[in-house]
């Protein structure tokens, strides 16, 4: 009796090896394996035949200590932590705090003789930073933050939140209660071309000089009202785990 022709669905079957039968993904498994692969950094150095030769499995760790870039923010941190520490006759700074309410990372809180402060850190390397203001025909003017290019108006409407964050807080305080409190976007290695007093709605947006400036002007609080206000921000805001 003639044996009959092979149907369609058998050579998936006889394919592999032994008696099992192969899967239908298995066409797709190699290309599934090669995106789940790290691709590579244009940044990154290259042997000889131009492949990646970075270890992509050991963190990038700061160099002040081992705890990971994320945790510590880099060199840009250091910078402005150092440029207060060179400001402490006049300002008292808090790092790396955060509000146990409401878990808002808090990277530094200044008490000066004009207010507080509260100042992220923004790690845009030689980036250019700007205000374009766009008019339309049947709203008002609003003006968005520019950095290299692209449009960074986000980061300061989160800022005006942990700016009401820290404003609550004292509110709490019967004596401190008034207390100005404004939020700073300090660029460490921004560059800024046209106007370096630079506002999106009421959050500052500074070099590193420029912030050291804000911070120290003349105000009217008195020295008792400082120790106070650094107290209660400690209080209210401790510093970030570790972990």
């Amino acid at each position: 009796m003639p044996q009959s022709a092979p149907r369609r669905g058998d050579a998936a079957t006889s394919a592999g090896s032994g008696d099992q039968p192969r899967s239908a993904f298995a066409p797709y498994s190699g290309e599934f394996e090669r995106r789940r692969r790290p691709r590579p950094d244009p940044r990154a150095p290259l042997d000889g035949s131009g492949r990646d030769v970075t270890d992509h499995s050991v963190p990038v760790s700061d160099s002040a200590g081992d705890r990971p870039r994320w945790q510590r923010g880099g060199s840009a941190d250091d910078r402005l932590t150092d440029k207060l520490g060179q400001l402490s006759e006049t300002v008292t700074a808090l790092h790396d705090r955060f509000d146990p309410r409401k878990w808002i990372a808090l990277d530094h809180l200044v008490v000066g003789p004009a207010g507080v402060y509260v100042i992220e850190v923004q790690r845009f390397r030689n980036a250019k930073v700007s205000v374009r203001r766009l008019r339309g025909l049947f709203r008002s003017p609003t003006e968005h933050l520019v950095v290299s290019g692209r449009t960074r108006t986000g980061i300061a409407k989160a800022m005006e939140w942990k700016v009401i964050a820290v404003s609550s807080a004292l509110a709490q305080h019967p004596d401190l209660r008034g207390v100005p409190v404004v939020g700073i976007l300090c660029f460490v290695d921004g560059r800024f071309s046209e106007d370096t007093s630079i506002e999106i709605g009421n959050v500052l947006i500074r070099s590193l000089n420029g912030t050291a400036r804000v911070v120290t002007r003349e105000g009217a609080i008195e020295q008792r009202t400082r120790s106070q206000l650094v107290e209660a921000l400690a209080l209210d805001f401790p510093e970030m785990p570790d972990d």
